[in-house]
């Protein structure tokens, strides 16, 4: 009986499957009804400190001046009305006629005050309005203001600015998260299909991986109600975590079918106990070490001041742990469980072997043979593929 760490896991993970099983159900339960409202706690912004220059003279403007935090932009354009026309200053008084008793408002300063605040054709305005609260919380205005937002006939009103901005990146955020679901689920599930070729060794994967996510998205629904996150760490929890919870799972799935035609002689209970031992102690001494390796690499981020950056490592820290614990400790305990059912419900015939000759093995032995051959093309591939990036020019996103 071997005394590795992670044959010791197996091992225990064989004896213990049902407590597993129980536990991971147990948090599931938790984590169900606070995953969904991780949204809520979640801000845009996080791209500035406040020790930086501009915070410093924005600080000192709202201390002296007592300038508000924050500001959203109503705009008004007609292809027909000019600026200072009746028509148009009419629509534009009935547009904002109730936004000053919105939440969080403060004043509002109309266009006809100053004219740089009116297009040089004369078609479009813009009328300020002021808040109260912080740029990172300012989409909180912008449900107040668009219930009292008029729309009248002739002009069209909208809104901008960076309360508009954020709010669009929230909107934006959920509803990638939505269509990442739909479409990533069902190609993962029917990619794991055709690798399996049955049911049951697909469903597990998408099991684990859909728990880690779970899990790792009530994790980030605790951590943000302590300590400001950004809203971007929505997307890169559900696709990281998914992603890594299927990778792991998809590794330790198929060495244990390899091993348990390896061990086909054995009896049904020794051959799954030996079977799920030798996949921890091969397949998920792995795992463990590749997600240390991306752990401590996202842990890195934590040390940035800008919030985004910092929740980018949060977020990405607890997925990981996530993902790899699933891996090493629920996916185990299904696999004792489930035993030689792996192959439930086969759409076709899969012979998992370990095969010295095989076409993997071939290559890379062939690459082993000639390192030099096959360094220098990959390499300049690499670098050819990644030259653009030399004149990668950053900003934040806009309309267009």
């Amino acid at each position: 009986m071997s005394s590795d760490p992670f044959a010791r896991l197996g091992r225990f993970a064989v004896r213990r499957r049902w407590a597993i099983v129980f536990f991971w159900a147990v948090i599931l339960l938790v984590a169900i009804p606070l995953a969904p409202r991780v949204v809520g706690v979640l801000r845009a912004g996080g791209f500035i400190l406040d020790d930086l220059e501009s915070a410093r003279a924005k600080a000192l403007l709202q201390a002296e001046l007592a300038s508000p935090p924050s500001a959203v932009v109503i705009v008004y354009h007609s292809d027909s009305e000019l600026a200072g026309s009746a028509p148009f200053e009419s629509a534009a008084a009935t547009a904002v006629q109730h936004v000053s008793e919105a939440p969080y408002v403060v004043r509002i300063v109309p266009h006809t005050l100053s004219p740089r605040q009116v297009s040089a054709d004369g078609h479009t305005a813009y009328d300020i309005v002021f808040l109260s609260i912080g740029p990172d919380d300012s989409p909180a205005a912008l449900p107040g203001i668009r219930d009292r937002l008029a729309h009248p006939a002739g002009v069209d009103v909208e809104l901008a600015g960076g309360p508009a901005f954020y709010g669009d990146v929230q909107t934006v955020s959920e509803s990638d998260l939505r269509r990442s679901e739909i479409v990533s689920l069902p190609l993962a599930a029917l990619a794991l299909l055709l690798v399996f070729g049955s049911v049951a060794a697909a469903a597990l994967p998408l099991v684990v991986g859909g728990a880690a996510v779970v899990v790792a998205l009530a994790a980030i629904f605790l951590v943000g109600s302590a300590t400001p996150m950004s809203i971007f760490v929505l997307n890169l929890a559900t696709l990281l975590g998914l992603g890594l919870g299927v990778d792991y799972s998809l590794l330790m799935t198929s060495r244990f079918r390899e091993e348990m035609a390896a061990r086909a002689g054995d009896s049904p209970a020794e051959r799954v106990a030996g079977a799920v031992e030798a996949t921890v102690e091969t397949a998920g001494r792995a795992v463990f070490f590749s997600g240390l390796t991306v752990l401590l690499g996202l842990t890195g981020l934590v040390l940035f001041e800008f919030m985004i950056l910092r929740s980018v490592g949060i977020a990405g820290a607890i997925v990981v742990l996530l993902a790899a614990s699933s891996a090493l400790t629920l996916l185990p305990a299904l696999l004792a469980i489930v035993g030689s059912r792996i192959d439930a419900l086969a759409i076709r015939r899969v012979v998992p072997r370990d095969d010295p000759n095989g076409p993997w093995a071939r290559l890379a032995r062939r690459v082993m043979d000639h390192p030099v051959a096959v360094l220098v093309p990959a390499l300049g591939l690499v670098l050819l593929l990644g030259s653009p990036f030399l004149h990668v020019r950053f900003n934040s996103p806009d309309s267009t």
